[in-house]
C-alpha cells in the first residue's frame, strides 16, 4: 500500500514535466516561425530600399538598414507602417514604409511610403514611387 502512494507523486511529476516540455517546445516553435517570417519580410523590403532610385539619389550607396521599433510602434502609425533607418554613403535618412502584401504573400513597399532626410527643423521629405 505504501508502494502505490510513493509511485503516485512520481507519476504526477512525470506527467507535469511531459506536458510542460511539450508546451515549451510548442511556444519555441511558434516563436521561431514568427521570427523567420519577420526576417523574410524585412529582407524583401530592405532589398527594395537598396535598389530604390530616390534612396540612392538622396543617400548614396546604402551601407546599413535597421528597423526603428520605437518609431514604428507609435500610436499614430497603422499596423502596416514601419520606420527604417537607412545609412547611406552621403547621408542618413528615415523611410516610413507602408507595407502591402502581394497575392503570393510577399511583402512589398506600398504607395504612401516616404523618405525623410534631416532633423526636425530642416527635414526634406520625398515620396517613394511604388
Amino acid at each position: 500500500m505504501t508502494n502505490e502512494r510513493e509511485r503516485q507523486p512520481r507519476n504526477l511529476l512525470l506527467i507535469a514535466c511531459t506536458i510542460g516540455g511539450i508546451m515549451l517546445l510548442s511556444c519555441g516553435g511558434c516563436a521561431g516561425w514568427m521570427y523567420y517570417m519577420y526576417k523574410q519580410s524585412t529582407i524583401e523590403v530592405e532589398d527594395q530600399l537598396r535598389s530604390d532610385r530616390m534612396v540612392r539619389e538622396q543617400l548614396g550607396e546604402v551601407l546599413a538598414i535597421e528597423i526603428d521599433f520605437a518609431a514604428s510602434g507609435e500610436a499614430d502609425r497603422g499596423p502596416n507602417e514601419w520606420v527604417y533607418i537607412i545609412e547611406g554613403s552621403s547621408a542618413t535618412g528615415r523611410a516610413i514604409i507602408e507595407k502591402k502584401i502581394t497575392g503570393s504573400g510577399y511583402e512589398q513597399i506600398g504607395p504612401g511610403s516616404t523618405l525623410i532626410i534631416g532633423e526636425d527643423d530642416q527635414q526634406q521629405v520625398f515620396d517613394l514611387d511604388y
